[in-house]
């Protein structure tokens, strides 16, 4: 238990990349909070422990 005011301390370990096909087309990949802290709330519900991102991204 924390006294009023103190936070506790948090780490928070996230990987990414990007690859370009070429000028306009790229694919990511994120993968964020490895070691699986809930550490935040967010309107009352805890955060979500371990997440992970795939996509493209396109420019026009």
């Amino acid at each position: 238990m924390t006294k009023s005011g103190e936070l506790k301390p948090i780490c928070d370990i996230q990987l990414g990349c990007d690859y370009n096909f070429n000028d306009d087309l790229s694919f990511y990949a994120e993968i964020k909070n490895l070691i699986h802290n809930k550490y935040q709330m967010y309107y009352g519900y805890p955060s979500y422990g371990f997440q992970a991102f795939l996509g493209f991204k396109y420019r026009f």
